[in-house]
């Protein structure tokens, strides 16, 4: 937080970063909406319809902006933040700055989102039953 106070030219960063609040928006609208944990594309007898479209609009957003946001938003900064991290070091003589946590943040979180990503699969293979050698 305290790189886009001190920079102000870098405030596009944490802006960009925190588009991943829309992802978490749709995660815990999912949760509300689905307390009983149903498959939202399965039969919305029990749900009713109104509940059943709201379901899997909230799940359809939520994977959704998982992808677009954790897989491809977030990969995509890190070559950004490193530039923007040579540039500051290039400009103050020394490479040790404030800026240099924003790349290492990126990267870290990458790979956690890289991370969940492949949780998030595992537990929907492991849900439909597949066998145990995928």
């Amino acid at each position: 937080l305290m790189v886009p106070w001190l920079y102000r030219g870098l405030g596009w960063c944490m802006g960009a970063c925190m588009a991943v609040e829309l992802n978490t928006w749709f995660l815990i609208a999912r949760r509300i909406f689905n307390k009983a944990g149903l498959n939202p594309f399965g039969a919305t007898g029990e749900l009713g319809e109104f509940a059943g479209i709201k379901i899997k609009a909230t799940s359809v957003g939520f994977y959704v902006t998982w992808i677009l946001i954790r897989l491809v938003l977030y990969p995509a900064l890190v070559l950004p933040f490193l530039q923007e991290w040579l540039q500051r070091s290039k400009a103050m003589g020394t490479y040790v700055n404030p800026v240099a946590v924003a790349p290492i943040f990126q990267i870290a979180l990458t790979a956690l989102n890289i991370k969940w990503s492949l949780d998030l699969i595992r537990s929907k293979l492991k849900s439909k039953g597949a066998s145990k050698g995928l």
